[in-house]
């Protein structure tokens, strides 16, 4: 690279992204269920997603997947971002900037979140009330419970920005406020339910004499699978939302131009053939 020259990083799979997260997220969540019920730990139909992974090996699963789909989720809510931003100037710049930087926002909180809810498993600790309180339903359920909040806000406002950039295309318009609407039913038929279902099951789950926790009561009450189809159904929901990214970024390559001390800019542009050129003492390079 020429001296006090620029590199071009250009990434044209940037659409990728999306269906990455989303396949992570349903790893974390399918195969903890699938192994739970292979081993026979919990009834097919049908736990809440922490229930089927709350002991190892599902826990394991969850975790890892969970990262990962962290580690592709906060790029693809950065890509999300910039495609709008770049847009806002047809829009109504200083509103759609300010639901932009708090959709950007909330969404990486978001991702947190669900990074710390799934390293929390409710069987982590299963000998002491105490202890499985203090362990457990803090972080677990605290992180949970934000990441469903974040996340319906989230959802909320990606829905109201492609309304207004895709005013005249009906079909995505459509398609973000299903599932918006969706995201939010489920989010209060999981949560109004949750509170009962777990006054139902406490008595098989914890001795009330030794206070021992035991999690391999197949049980389940009425509001137990009102509140657990919620939340799955949520849940994919949820990741059926992230997929649609992959529309907006399917015809985008990514373009990040780079001195030597700081980035100079960040810009999602059509995807055109792959250039390598050192005028102006300018390097493009090409990778994914």
């Amino acid at each position: 690279m020429p001296t006090g020259g620029m590199v071009g990083l250009v990434m044209e799979r940037v659409k990728f992204l999306p269906l990455l997260t989303s396949s992570c997220m349903l790893l974390a969540v399918s195969l903890p269920y699938l192994v739970a019920v292979t081993l026979e730990k919990v009834h097919m139909f049908l736990p809440y997603i922490s229930h089927a992974a709350a002991l190892p090996p599902e826990s394991a699963f969850l975790s890892i997947f969970m990262a990962i789909g962290t580690f592709f989720g906060v790029p693809t809510f950065f890509l999300r971002f910039v495609a709008v931003d770049q847009k806002r100037n047809r829009l109504e710049p200083r509103k759609i900037r300010i639901l932009n930087i708090i959709a950007l926002g909330v969404g990486c909180l978001a991702a947190i979140a669900m990074l710390l809810s799934s390293h929390y498993p409710v069987g982590y600790v299963t000998h002491e009330r105490y202890d499985w309180m203090k362990s457990v339903v803090i972080p677990h359920f605290s992180c949970t419970a934000l990441l469903i909040t974040l996340y319906t806000v989230y959802v909320l406002i990606q829905a109201y920005l492609t309304y207004v950039q895709r005013k005249k295309s009906t079909k995505n318009v459509f398609v973000h406020a299903t599932l918006a609407m969706c995201v939010v039913i489920t989010n209060w038929t999981s949560c109004l339910p949750f509170y009962a279902a777990m006054r139902e099951m406490a008595p098989r789950i914890v001795n009330a004499e030794t206070g021992e926790i035991k999690l391999e009561s197949k049980e389940y009450s009425f509001y137990y699978i009102i509140s657990s189809l919620s939340e799955w159904a949520f849940t994919f929901f949820s990741i059926l939302f992230i997929a649609t990214f992959y529309t907006d970024f399917k015809h985008m390559k990514l373009k990040i131009e780079i001195n030597r001390k700081r980035i100079r800019s960040i810009n999602l542009d059509s995807v055109q053939a792959a250039t390598h050129s050192t005028a102006n003492g300018h390097e493009e390079i090409t990778k994914m």
